[in-house]
């Protein structure tokens, strides 16, 4: 399959003859910076095939600087790994066999002509001098590959004016140019090898995403199962799992049970049951049980597909500071050949050199003066930070959603599902008219225990703590009010007490739900219920405010609910009840004030507030398409420290991009300099130039390691 332009991010797609390969958009600047680096698209590569196997091999994505195949910063677009490593290796032996050879020129008959550096020519520079040229000629644009190229032509010059006897300095200091030429050459390409495989690594956790939906899956279609490619499965076809084996899309089981590992969507490590109409997510692994299950939707539009989708998205979206780099690297290299210019005529009428030194000082500025560091700085350490927080389930939109959440100074949490499990729990009983504990617990737990209700499920669960329940002989649901159930002769009702009575104005004002059960129309008892504050609540609220954000609840509950919640995770100021209205009123406010303000919610109601804040968080929201499109970050599993991560990460990211920059630009700085005195050549020049480039993207990469509660 031929290259072609790539959208989205780095994937992995099956190709015709079942074989893999890589497609996606690399993380370096867009096509419309005009400098260097980002002068260009980023493209993919197939590697050769190999023997029978109908796959492709060593697949790459890089960045280019023109159209359909042109190189990369200072290398070749084509090919894999393998055959640029063996490039790498030809070339690094032509060049250390013309540095033996440089010491005893007379020992080569037609030295310079038999300079082995020439090899290292042909294979490194070829490639950047086709760059430069379809850039210049065909683009109209000046690019890093046009630098070099000028650099390596002025080593040509060089050699030429050498070959003459022309007058020469001591600014080479060996005994071919063409040996310089070869250099920087090798180098470049070098460095644009490191550079890849860095970048590679740190996109590793968003292209896990991809690899974990299985290629095939097992159909029934009328009793006959079927193996056909996964990403063909439909709505309504029924697919086979066996244990062991992934989940190929979103579908609800119609027979047999199973435990399933959903960590890789919600990131929660302790497998979950499932049976008959339990719904499963693509992704997923099976891990006891063979079942059958309903496709409740197309393998395209799985969560796991919409996860790498949010991504693959994220991946091509820049961050305000990436367009302003963008706009910087612009002027870069029109900056560096005047540069070159200028310390050319200036060295030799202020520092009396002559002519050929004062020409190895310009072709020195042409090669340390490249920008791909200063280029590199924002998008790697952005591919970076999504990786890593695409590892522990918070996919972010855009390297934009990054660096705006990095700036907020007050969160509103909603609260029913974002700070609370959304499951309800039985936190006071009381007794009344002389029956026995054990005996209301029986009853009860019989009432509810087919009640699929939360406050049903909460009532039989606590009452199971406290003795067996019995079983009715018949129940009926009270729509919106309770559940009657008889057992016998004897009849039994749980329902909301009748509003202003004693019970219900008591639990109220202690933030609970009253449920008053009756025996026989005597009064029994009555269950005090409120929601449960997630584990996890309390620490990443706390973690926040260590953080400098304040923090506080917006919720449409009960002013006596919400502030139950908000004393139980540590949050001191709470709005309630508040509409939907008015939580967008309340956060206008707030960003009145000045304040940065990130809204986190469960998605629903939460949607005109999660679009109306600075930075919006959606919680749990993978069966929640509202939150998903209005939320700029999802958090997949139900662990709120992965918020105060999140805003550690994007703030690490962003102190990474400055970090990058500076370094980038004082290098350059200093390496004019240093050119312009003639302290450093072109060949220590090439070396400083990919130096500045390996050290940027391994600086970036840092942030793939970085933990929630690492330092910088």
């Amino acid at each position: 399959m031929k290259d072609e332009n790539c959208e989205g991010g780095c994937r992995r797609q099956d190709n015709e003859n079942g074989g893999e390969e890589r497609r996606g958009r690399c993380c370096h600047s867009e096509p419309e910076a005009s400098g260097a680096r980002g002068g260009g698209e980023c493209r993919c590569h197939a590697g050769k095939e190999r023997g029978g196997s109908g796959g492709k091999g060593g697949g790459h994505c890089c960045c280019h600087s023109g159209k359909k195949g042109g190189a990369g910063c200072c290398s070749s677009g084509g090919g894999g790994d393998s055959r640029h490593g063996l490039k790498l290796w030809i070339s690094a032996a032509a060049v250390a066999l013309s540095f033996l050879a440089g010491e005893y020129p007379e020992n080569l008959p037609l030295y310079p002509l038999t300079d082995p550096a020439w090899v290292a020519v042909i294979l490194c520079a070829a490639p950047i001098f086709r760059a430069a040229g379809r850039s210049f000629f065909i683009e109209r644009k000046i690019t890093s590959p046009l630098l070099v190229s000028l650099a390596m032509a002025g080593a040509f010059a060089l050699q030429i004016a050498d070959f003459l006897g022309l007058e020469h300095g001591a600014g080479h200091g060996h005994g071919s140019y063409i040996f310089v030429a070869a250099e920087i050459a090798f180098l470049m390409s070098l460095g644009e090898w490191l550079e890849e495989r860095t970048v590679r690594k740190s996109r590793m956790g968003i292209e896990s995403l991809a690899k974990l939906l299985p290629k095939t899956a097992t159909v029934k279609t009328d009793g006959r199962e079927e193996e056909i490619p996964a990403g063909e499965i439909r709505k309504g076809q029924t697919v086979c799992v066996k244990a062991h084996s992934i989940f190929p899309v979103d579908a609800r089981i119609e027979s047999g049970s199973t435990s399933a590992d959903e960590s890789s969507i919600t990131g929660e490590s302790v497998p979950v049951e499932k049976s008959a109409g339990d719904l499963v997510y693509a992704g997923t692994a099976n891990l006891t049980g063979y079942v059958e299950a309903v496709a409740v939707k197309d393998a395209g539009d799985s969560e796991m597909s919409k996860l790498a989708r949010l991504v693959e998205e994220a991946a091509g979206k820049k961050a305000p500071i990436s367009r302003a780099a963008d706009r910087w690297a612009a002027w870069v290299i029109p900056s560096a050949i005047a540069a070159a210019v200028v310390v050319f005529f200036l060295s030799h009428a202020l520092l009396g050199t002559s002519w050929i030194e004062s020409a190895i000082r310009g072709v020195t500025i042409l090669v340390v003066f490249c920008p791909c560091a200063f280029v590199l700085a924002t998008p790697t350490a952005i591919a970076a930070g999504l990786g890593n927080a695409a590892k522990r389930g918070i996919l972010v939109k855009s390297g934009e959603a990054l660096e705006t959440l990095a700036g907020i100074t007050k969160a509103f949490f909603d609260k029913t599902g974002t700070l609370t499990e959304a499951r309800m729990r039985v936190e006071t009983f009381e007794t009344s008219g002389g029956f026995e504990r054990e005996e209301i617990a029986s009853l009860a737990g019989g009432a509810e225990m087919r009640s699929e209700h939360p406050i049903g499920r909460a009532i039989f669960e606590f009452a199971a703590g406290i003795a067996p329940a019995k079983a009715p002989d018949s129940t009926n649901s009270l729509v919106g009010v309770g559940v009657e159930a008889v057992f016998g002769d004897r009849k039994v009702s749980l329902e909301k007490p009748s509003p202003g009575s004693a019970a219900a104005e008591k639990f109220k004002g202690a933030g609970l739900t009253a449920v008053a059960m009756k025996i026989d129309g005597a009064d029994a008892a009555v269950f005090g219920i409120s929601d449960t504050p997630r584990q996890t609540a309390k620490a990443a609220v706390e973690e926040l405010g260590r953080m400098g954000i304040e923090c506080a609840i917006i919720s449409g509950d009960n002013r006596a609910a919400a502030e139950k919640i908000a004393g139980a995770v540590s949050i001191p100021k709470v709005y309630a009840p508040v509409l939907p209205a008015q939580k967008l009123e309340i956060i206008s406010a707030a960003q009145r004030e000045g304040r940065k303000v990130c809204m986190i919610g469960d998605g629903v109601n939460d949607a005109p507030a999660l679009a109306q804040a600075d930075s919006s968080i959606a919680v749990a929201s993978l069966k929640n398409d509202i939150a998903i499109e209005s939320a700029q970050i999802s958090i997949a599993g139900s662990d709120l420290t992965a918020i105060p991560h999140a805003v550690d990460l994007s703030r690490a990211t962003m102190r990474t991009i400055k970090a990058n920059i500076i370094f980038s630009i004082s290098l350059n700085l200093t390496s004019v300099v240093l050119a312009f005195f003639g302290i450093i050549n072109p060949v220590v020049g090439a070396l400083i130039h990919n130096a500045s480039s390996v050290c940027v993207v391994a600086n970036s990469a840092r942030l793939l390691g970085r933990k929630p509660s690492g330092g910088a």
